[in-house]
């Protein structure tokens, strides 16, 4: 896609939920692959990676083209238990559900580098909380994938169906309506303050029937070696980018804060940026077109609070910039996307 975002990836494999829905639906996934600059077969090759950005640009694609803006929750829902592999069985092996959830927890690093999972329990209940940058662009459909998965196997560790969980999204209400959907019904709700499925404590004791303290020897091990081979060395435009978002939000993004929230000299930071291939200037556009993208599609903000969280000195300016992203007002844009 020619960005110069870092590279926050996810394997790969979450293309292939993805790819089945298109060709289910009548789609050229040949053509919806390219569009985006990946090979067609790269959910099928084993350990590939791909950027975060990209999976979420390509979801978003695939369900406005085909006219369901749910689609994340028929593709993640419909996910077999296994598909996953370690990270499936590190959680239905362990010895209760609560200790699988916090297993996902400690072992997102087998899957992406680009989001952290949190887990806590209050009054009873059990919130596991996905937590993103904002600068990737719009999640919505990743994230009716994702916590739609999650909860398919918190309900086979339980062995009951009608178990009382139940999900809260950040993002607006899809107009479209799936069978997960319908079946969770009230136990969905949306334009929350986080992105979270919440267990009932009557369940965290539960373990799956098949659940077997060796084979969960056997599974952690895995996870501990597959861990180790991701390990990865500090990505300094990582932490660069990660500032800069942050910088918009409170309105101070100046090429000296973000050096000097860094520990780096101005100068310094502006040579790790060009052997990156990038201005300062020029990231910072980039960070700002993804951030307002997100805004306009998964949340109900306002203009003049976007505009704000993006740095923005005014909303005249917003619409200026938001018109060189997107080649329409962001007003424009937040109608044709919703």
């Amino acid at each position: 896609m020619g960005s110069k975002f870092p590279d926050d990836w996810i394997l790969s494999r979450n293309l292939r939920a993805v790819e089945g829905y298109a060709v289910a639906h009548g789609l050229d996934w040949n053509e919806i692959a390219g569009k985006f600059g990946i090979d067609p077969d790269l959910g099928h090759q084993r350990g590939a990676r791909v950027p975060i950005r990209t999976l979420f640009a390509i979801t978003e694609h695939t369900a406005a083209i085909s006219g369901d803006d749910a689609q994340g929750f028929t593709t993640g829902s419909a996910v077999p238990v296994g598909f996953s592999s370690t990270f499936d069985y590190i959680a239905i092996s362990a010895p209760s559900l609560r200790v699988g959830v916090q297993n996902w927890v400690r072992f997102i690093p087998i899957i992406t580098n680009a989001f952290v999972l949190q887990y806590e329990e209050r009054d009873g209940i059990g919130y596991l909380e996905w937590q993103f940058s904002d600068r990737h662009g719009p999640r919505s459909q990743f994230m009716f994938g994702t916590m739609s998965w999650a909860v398919t196997r918190i309900l086979y560790i339980t062995a009951d169906p009608d178990a009382q969980v139940s999900l809260e999204f950040s993002c607006a209400e899809p107009k479209c309506t799936t069978e997960f959907q319908k079946k969770m019904g009230h136990r969905i709700r949306y334009n929350q303050a986080h992105d979270r499925v919440l267990i009932p404590g009557c369940y965290l004791s539960l373990a799956h029937s098949s659940a077997e303290p060796n084979l969960y020897s056997m599974v952690e091990e895995a996870a501990l070696g597959e861990m180790q081979d991701n390990e990865q060395s500090d990505d300094m435009m990582f932490a660069i980018s990660e500032q800069i978002g942050e910088a918009l939000k409170n309105g101070n993004n100046t090429l000296e804060n973000i050096a000097g929230a860094l520990g780096m000299a101005p100068r310094s930071l502006q040579r790790k940026l060009a052997a990156s291939g990038i201005c300062f200037r020029d990231l910072t556009d980039e960070i700002r077109k993804s951030m307002a993208a997100h805004y306009l599609t998964d949340t109900n903000l306002p203009m003049t609070e976007i505009a704000f969280l993006l740095g923005f000195s005014d909303l005249s300016a917003f619409s200026r910039s938001g018109k060189n992203w997107f080649g329409v007002a962001p007003r424009e844009y937040r109608r044709k996307m919703n």
